[in-house]
């Protein structure tokens, strides 16, 4: 059981990175982060644009991911 609640942790858990003016951690969901091109930090208000042009595979394959995981998701709720 710990090892389902963890696993489902990681998937929902909003990783991020430091804020490179104020050093704030800025959370960054992945659904956040298939969806938007900039994102503003909550400390200072810095906007940081996302150029994801030259990933354009680890963004299919981070895709794959999500809607995997929507599906899990879905599946989980109908067993119930």
């Amino acid at each position: 059981m710990a090892e389902k609640e963890h696993a489902q942790r990681e998937l929902t858990h909003a990783p991020g990175f430091p804020c490179p003016q104020c050093g704030l951690h800025i959370r960054l969901s992945l659904p956040a982060f298939l969806s938007v091109q900039a994102i503003d930090c909550p400390g200072c208000g810095l906007v940081l644009e996302m150029d994801k042009s030259q990933c354009t595979r680890m963004i299919e394959l981070l895709q794959d991911l999500r809607n995997a995981d929507e599906s899990v998701q879905v599946m989980r709720k109908q067993s119930l």
